[in-house]
């Protein structure tokens, strides 16, 4: 199957810029974190699907799911990295041919979405 060789990974935060609930706010009956796991689990097997997060109540909510947890470091977080610090600490464990990017924070991208 196509989907063998790509690692999705969804970045994950207790609190953004969008809401101080960040990707753990409510989403229907659910959070947007969770429904968009839902979503990716509609194409992909769960050890393909990797959060990455420095936050360990998200990790906590990734092992409820059986999904693989990135940690990222306070360092690739701060202000004095640039975006591709913590992007380069979330992939580089990964070993698939193909990285698939998506956030939790765009819940109308469904699963037929991204198999398209």
């Amino acid at each position: 199957m196509i989907f063998d060789e790509v690692a999705v990974v969804i970045p994950a935060l207790e609190k953004n810029r969008h809401s101080s609930l960040g990707d753990l706010a409510p989403f229907g009956e659910t959070t947007l974190l969770e429904w968009k796991i839902f979503q990716v689990l509609g194409f992909t097997p769960k050890e393909n699907i990797f959060v990455s997060t420095p936050s360990e109540k998200i990790i906590k909510k990734t092992k409820i799911f059986g999904i693989n947890a990135v940690k990222r470091t306070k360092e690739a977080q701060s202000l004095d990295s640039s975006n591709t610090d913590w992007i380069d600490e979330s992939i580089k464990s990964i070993e698939k041919k193909y990285i698939l990017w998506t956030q939790a924070n765009s819940p109308f991208v469904s699963a037929r979405d991204y198999q398209n």
